[in-house]
């Protein structure tokens, strides 16, 4: 009896783990919100099919508390965004433009 509960614990175990790793990185996350709140800033305007497409690839189904982590790094970029210098607005726009074109979100 302890042998089986010991198997059924490891297993279980085993499968929350791994179902817990399964999602996106921190920097991932951050990095999405970044580019999302960069779009208006920006002046962009992103193919909506686009980044639904690249989230199918790099966001595993799984992970369901990405969208409230991405709001929540959205939010936070939006607001250091509204503090840019002229010079700052011109490197992360370059950036985020240069990022955009390379994920296809805009042409």
């Amino acid at each position: 009896m302890c042998k089986r509960f010991l198997a059924i614990f490891i297993l279980i175990s085993g499968s929350a783990s791994a179902v817990a790793e399964e999602k996106a990185t921190p920097q991932f996350v951050y990095a999405m919100g970044d580019i999302l709140a960069s779009e208006a800033h920006c002046e962009l305007t992103y193919d909506q099919t686009a980044i639904a497409e690249f989230i199918s690839k790099n966001v595993p189904v799984s992970d369901i508390g990405f969208t409230g982590r991405m709001n929540t790094a959205t939010a936070a970029s939006k607001r250091i965004l509204s503090k840019q210098t002229v010079s700052e607005k011109t490197a992360q726009c370059f950036h985020i433009e240069n990022i955009a074109r390379e994920n296809q979100f805009i042409k």
